[in-house]
């Protein structure tokens, strides 16, 4: 699921476009447009997998040196831990000024984000697929 980006609009309504530039065994480009404070947010991602982790570097656009992983650990016979951790960097311009006017909003940008990125993976997953 992590992996199939066109779904990705179905997951969250603040992701306006995905395309995907190019896939070549476990390594994919992939465009990204998602609505945020102060207008869209626009990157390219190079995505790297196995069947354990994902691995998500910013190449290009607004949040250029930015990094999530996801990590997929086996738990019981049908169930499965996963571990989502990054760092949020180059926002856009609103977000940018709150953060130059006081650092710690800076932790709170990505805190919030990682929670909201998680909360509707979760929220997908169980709505669309058999959890036992």
């Amino acid at each position: 699921m992590l992996l199939n980006v066109d779904k990705y609009k179905d997951i969250s309504s603040d992701v306006k476009k995905t395309e995907i530039l190019n896939r070549i065994a476990n390594t994919m480009l992939t465009k990204f447009e998602i609505e945020s404070p102060g207008g869209s947010t626009k990157y390219t991602a190079k995505m790297e997998f196995n069947d354990k982790k994902i691995l998500i570097n910013i190449v290009d656009g607004d949040l250029k040196g930015s990094s999530w992983t996801w990590t997929v650990l086996p738990y019981g016979k049908n169930s499965s831990y996963v571990i989502y951790s990054g760092r949020i960097r180059n926002y856009t311009f609103f977000i940018d000024k709150l953060i130059k006017k006081d650092e710690s909003m800076d932790v709170a940008v990505n805190v919030s984000a990682m929670i909201k990125t998680i909360r509707l993976n979760k929220s997908y997953v169980e709505k669309n697929y058999s959890i036992p």
